[in-house]
């Protein structure tokens, strides 16, 4: 009961279908900023500190099953059997992962913004006639297209 009260809502309106209703100039898809709140929403999943405690503890088994074949091997100072390297390795890679992933949605993000705010001007700001439906067109002087 209390996920309705709170993150109910934000889970619910990007599945809603607003991107089908019609629009003027065809500008549907200027809706897709309300689906990228999944995005940011499916970085609260990637935790890489709880991912680390899975890869700390596989490791930890693994290490414990040495010591109770061999505990000659497990004494040996001259094998890594810890595999600290790799530990670290994993969790640099977990780390730079997420890290591309929230510079991916801030990139794209801004995009979106950049696209609106061109989308915008063309309409309100420089008054472009509009006489048909593909009138983007018919007009490739509008101030998108430049770019």
């Amino acid at each position: 009961m209390n996920y309705l009260k709170t993150r109910f809502i934000f889970d619910f309106i990007p599945l809603l279908p607003i991107n089908f209703i019609p629009m003027f100039r065809k500008r549907e898809y200027l809706f897709y900023v309300v689906k990228m709140t999944r995005l940011y929403r499916s970085l609260e999943f990637f935790d890489v500190h709880e991912c680390m405690l899975v890869v700390k503890k596989i490791y930890k088994a693994k290490m414990q099953r040495i010591i109770d074949k061999d505990p000659k091997r497990a004494n040996n100072i001259y094998l890594d059997n810890n595999k600290i390297g790799e530990i670290l390795n994993i969790s640099y890679t977990l780390r730079i992962t997420q890290l591309v992933f929230i510079i991916g949605n801030i990139s794209m993000m801004m995009a979106l913004i950049w696209i609106i705010g061109c989308e915008m001007i063309e309409d309100f700001g420089l008054n472009i006639p509009v006489w048909s439906d593909d009138s983007d067109y018919k007009h490739p002087e509008t101030f998108i297209h430049h770019f």
